[in-house]
């Protein structure tokens, strides 16, 4: 993956996230509703805060560069445009907090960690995730009911 960084390390980890913030959703809507809209469901889903920014450390790294040197982003799709300038905001603040640390990868391992703002998934691709965890959730439970 060239310039990309490796994606798959924090996939399980963004997929329990995501199901985490849909199962959310869900329990806001039954308390508010007392049943769950789905018109909408996955915007809010992924509109949601993420505990961490869902990217790897390399590739963070590439788009902060291209961003410091001025280059554009607009190859990018909206969702994944507004998440790495969230991140690019947050690596500002914290190289303003903290002067010391001058090593970009360093802030930008530091920033990743932080809370995110949104996932930066669209709401079809978040779907598609939802529903392969809860699956492969549902086979895993069977599997251990049937091995008792």
């Amino acid at each position: 993956m060239r310039k990309k960084g490796n994606v798959f390390i924090l996939s399980d980890r963004r997929d329990r996230d995501l199901l985490r913030a849909y199962n959310e959703q869900v329990g806001r809507q039954l308390r508010l509703y007392g049943r769950v809209v789905q018109t909408g469901l996955m915007e809010r889903v992924v509109a949601s805060p993420a505990s961490r920014y869902w990217v790897s450390s390399e590739r963070a790294c590439v788009v902060i560069g291209k961003m410091e040197r001025g280059e554009s982003i607009a190859y990018m799709n909206p969702a994944k445009r507004r998440f790495y300038n969230a991140l690019y905001n947050a690596f500002l603040t914290y190289r303003k907090e903290h002067p010391e640390v001058q090593a970009r990868k360093h802030v930008v391992e530091m920033v990743v960690m932080q809370p995110a703002p949104c996932f930066s998934v669209t709401p079809r691709v978040a779907r598609n995730i939802i529903q392969r965890v809860r699956r492969k959730c549902q086979r895993e439970k069977i599997e251990r009911l049937r091995s008792k």
